[in-house]
């Protein structure tokens, strides 16, 4: 469908092929298929550079930073990835599974541990498993982040604020244009908001709070993976709790097609 190719274009082949597409499970399979797709594209792509006498550049090598100025209090952004990384590694280890790759692990921070061992790693489909596994991973990613806060001292976002206009550093993380404008219009009506992530609970604090968006966000407004919530749409049905809202009654705003999926199965309505 139409709409599933604009899905694709923002996708890796891998992930097209078993979760959006649903053609296969079979790895191999899936390999064959991605390399013919990505063989097909390039010829299609050379001729069509030669018929419209297109000119292509190759992307700048990357040079390091030379920056001096970089706040070392701020959390890296690969870092929070290699504490979900490091965590299902471990998980896979000691429960004697293959360990996940780097696109499974992105996969699984945007879907929760529960499905992301049931239908991104394919460990196991018994849910009792399966709800042990994310138990684990759960543990090790406390363990593994709970030095977070006292690594990065978290300040008000006044304070930040501040000492970032002093020396002139720009924001770790960029909010898009008019973001919260219009999160503060919908709290002006009186319409509550949640967030909601399979992120740690002080990883979630420290983001908001970089971001500038914690004052939108009270405590018991967010949904981390501390709430106990092992599927995407539980985390949403938590959310409708936290702002006391009936959930066909909620929006999630989120870039997925499975928070689109996972909105659908507790009657909410999704924006992509």
């Amino acid at each position: 469908a139409l709409e599933e190719i604009q899905l694709a274009v923002n996708l890796d082949a891998d992930d097209c092929i078993k979760r959006l597409f649903k053609w296969t499970s079979d790895d191999q399979f899936v390999a064959d298929i991605a390399a013919t797709y990505k063989d097909n594209l390039k010829k299609i792509s050379d001729k069509y550079i030669k018929k419209y006498n297109l000119k292509v550049e190759a992307a700048a090598p990357e040079t390091p930073s030379t920056d001096t100025t970089s706040n070392k209090n701020l959390p890296d952004r690969d870092e929070l990835f290699q504490i979900a990384f490091n965590s299902w590694v471990e998980v896979a280890k000691s429960a004697g599974y293959e360990s996940p790759t780097s696109d499974q692990v992105l996969y699984a921070m945007t879907v929760g541990p529960d499905d992301a061992i049931t239908s991104g790693f394919e460990w196991t489909v018994d849910p009792l498993e399966a709800m042990d596994l994310a138990r684990k991973y759960n543990e090790i990613v406390d363990r593994a982040s709970a030095g977070l806060k006292q690594t990065y001292q978290v300040e008000p976002s006044s304070q930040v604020s501040a000492a970032r206009e002093e020396v002139k550093i720009p924001p770790f993380f960029t909010v898009a244009p008019g973001a919260a404008k219009w999160i503060k219009s919908l709290l002006d009506v009186e319409m509550p908001c949640a967030v909601i992530s399979y992120l740690d609970r002080e990883q979630v604090d420290v983001l908001l709070e970089q971001s500038g968006l914690a004052g939108f966000f009270a405590r018991d407004k967010r949904v981390s993976h501390n709430s106990g919530y092992n599927r995407e749409s539980q985390q949403m049905l938590g959310a409708s709790l936290r702002v006391e809202r009936r959930p066909d009654h909620c929006v999630v705003f989120d870039t997925t097609p499975e928070s689109a999926v996972a909105a659908h199965d507790v009657e909410m309505k999704c924006v992509n």
